[in-house]
């Protein structure tokens, strides 16, 4: 699964990357996704998957793979939420979607995405709460 999950989202990554017509806002949020999912198939499943026998409930294992689970979970909510803000601009406002929509407006959102789930997945690890 993590074999498949790291090829299908680097495709994915690449394919929009390198064909000028698919760089378009919306999938500079679907490539934050699949980042996401790649950071999750690398530093979850595949050390799920490889290290399970030699020390599965290790504290320093739980927590880092309760970090990435949540920084990867949030990342892609929140992602998926600015993918349904995007549209609705574009629906609803069509004619200024260039307007409100530009390379400083997606890039802002981006870091917060990010920002923000890069503090959730780390408040556990500052004793700000625990994973569950």
């Amino acid at each position: 699964l993590a074999l498949v999950a790291l090829i299908a989202n680097t495709l994915l990554v690449w394919v929009i990357v390198k064909s000028a017509q698919l760089r378009t806002w919306t999938n500079a949020f679907i490539v934050s996704i699949a980042s996401s999912d790649i950071i999750f198939a690398v530093f979850v499943i595949l050390p799920a998957a490889l290290f399970v026998n030699i020390s599965p409930t290790s504290p320093r294992s739980c927590m880092a793979t309760g970090s990435f689970s949540v920084l990867t979970q949030s990342v892609t909510s929140l992602s998926l939420m600015m993918v349904s803000i995007d549209r609705c601009i574009a629906v609803t406002w069509p004619l200024k979607y260039t307007i409100t929509v530009t390379s400083a407006s997606v890039t802002i959102m981006l870091l917060v995405v990010w920002l923000m789930s890069l503090a959730m997945a780390v408040m556990p690890l500052m004793g700000l709460g625990r994973f569950v």
